[in-house]
């Protein structure tokens, strides 16, 4: 996703936990990526930027303590009024069987064919669980968008834009 935004010339960065996402990401000739948990993105330096008008999520919001630190991240390197866009697994669907309850849950998609597949544990969160949390760190809910399989007409995705207040 970053490097779309760099080629329509939106300036930003790129950041990830993951080296190996980082390292196949600089290999496209940029050097705008960063290896960095949320806890340490606000310690970070990024070149002339000081302020960001948006952070975007695109499912990566996994932990449970994540969104307190992407949302406590936005207060030193956002700007006033800056937006946190997350997409992520729609929570009528990523529930399945499971009661649609707040808590970890083990990874159920399929790997893909010929790289190794570890499943790893992620928090799942009600749609209104992602709205409180948010809101006690004092960010408002602007926009939320569901996009639909156009097969099923079921949600497969949900996008949020939190706005800093």
């Amino acid at each position: 996703m970053s490097q779309q935004l760099f080629s329509l010339g939106i300036d930003g960065w790129g950041v990830d936990f993951c080296g190996d996402l980082i390292e196949t990401a600089k290999d496209s000739g940029d050097s705008r990526f960063l290896v960095c948990s949320y806890s340490d993105l606000a310690s970070q330096r990024f070149s002339t930027i000081n302020y960001f008008c948006c952070f975007i999520c695109n499912f990566s919001i996994l932990g449970e303590c994540a969104l307190d630190e992407i949302a406590k991240a936005g207060y030193s390197l956002l700007e006033s009024k800056g937006k946190i866009i997350i997409q992520t697994l729609h929570p009528i669907i990523a529930c399945g069987d499971s009661p649609y309850s707040n808590g970890w849950r083990e990874t159920s998609w399929q790997p893909n064919a010929d790289r190794p597949f570890y499943p790893t544990p992620w928090y799942f969160r009600t749609l209104e669980s992602w709205i409180d949390e948010f809101h006690a760190l004092n960010y408002r809910l602007l926009n939320l968008y569901e996009p639909s399989d156009p097969k099923t007409n079921k949600p497969i995705s949900i996008i949020f834009v939190f706005e800093r207040e």
